[in-house]
């Protein structure tokens, strides 16, 4: 059942993505049919038991929210109370799949589905992230809020999962400064080094202790301050043909987020599972970043078939050297 429904979140969305429809209304679809799949996955993820136990539970929207201390994320999980726990998964799958999946409206369906694998394949994206549910739809909040630029949007986020707002914070910290890659460097090496001294900073935006969580992901973080940086000199190793214009501030948060990711690598000697959670936020706007520079290249085929590479040969290896208890979580 693991591999059917890991097989199925893999192609079905992407055949959703190639139909000739308006891109927001493929955005939606696609989000719709992830949600789907998402909601009727088996006990996957190492946090799926914990949302499973509160969902048979009935308690009060107060309750909920001094525990979460989060309004939105209460509320879906009290719907899940009230109706059922492949509810509150397909609603929090559908909210981070509506936000993550945006760039969707900007690349062809091509670079679309490469940006898709990336996500699929790359040990911080959703095959990987499973237990990840409240924080993965806080990731699309907050990449929707930056898509739209709407104030709606952003009280959504904030109000979903409390890391949200310090990473709005610091991608609108950005809009003051007009060399991204030198203030995301700067950002990110800031944050590595509060990394050291985790319960000072990271600590306060998760309810968990950040000493329970200490020698987990430095070579994730490692992986993501490595791709940051390929994202970031890529422009500067390929020629690129004239493009139209597209939203700029997408396009100049990207860039940010991919100077946050490569100054953020020093944090791999103080690993912990808190911080590679909040790099999540900065993981699609690099990705975006970097597959929409291939796209305007010359040599985008060639650059595609490289890329994909790239992020399979990874996910193998990751997967060759994951503890088992990993392995178990996702694959049965």
């Amino acid at each position: 059942m693991n591999i059917l429904l890991l097989v199925s979140i893999f192609f079905i969305p992407q055949i959703f993505s190639l139909i000739k429809i308006t891109p927001k209304l493929r955005l939606v679809i696609v989000s719709i049919v992830f949600a789907l799949i998402s909601s009727l996955r088996p006990e996957m993820g190492m946090d799926f038991l914990a949302y499973k136990n509160i969902s048979n539970n009935d308690d009060t929207y107060l309750t909920l929210l001094q525990y979460y201390s989060e309004p939105i994320s209460a509320f879906i999980v009290f719907l899940g109370q009230k109706t059922s726990l492949a509810f509150m998964l397909f609603i929090f799958a559908f909210i981070y799949a509506i936000g993550v999946f945006s760039p969707l409206l900007f690349l062809s369906k091509k670079s679309f589905i490469l940006y898709y694998c990336a996500l699929f394949f790359l040990p911080v994206g959703f095959l990987f992230s499973f237990d990840n549910i409240r924080q993965a739809a806080a990731v699309g909040l907050v990449t929707l809020s930056i898509m739209s630029g709407k104030k709606s949007i952003f009280f959504l986020a904030i109000s979903s999962h409390l890391s949200s707002l310090f990473a709005l914070i610091i991608m609108y910290f950005s809009y003051f400064f007009k060399n991204k890659i030198l203030i995301g460097m700067t950002i990110g090496l800031l944050m590595a080094i509060a990394a050291i001294y985790i319960d000072l900073f990271f600590g306060l935006i998760w309810k968990y202790e950040g000493s329970d969580a200490n020698s987990f992901g430095g070579s994730l973080i490692l992986l993501l301050s490595l791709i940051g940086f390929i994202s970031l000199i890529l422009p500067k190793l390929i020629k690129k043909r004239p493009t139209l214009k597209m939203n700029n501030n997408f396009y100049n948060y990207s860039l940010f987020s991919s100077s946050i990711l490569t100054g953020s690598g020093l944090a791999m000697i103080a690993p912990n599972m808190l911080v590679l959670r909040f790099l999540y936020f900065f993981v699609p706007f690099t990705l975006f970043y970097t597959i929409y520079n291939i796209e305007n290249s010359y040599l985008r085929e060639p650059l595609r078939f490289l890329f994909l590479l790239a992020i399979v040969l990874i996910a193998i290896l990751y997967w060759n050297v994951a503890d088992i208890h990993v392995v178990k979580s996702i694959f049965g």
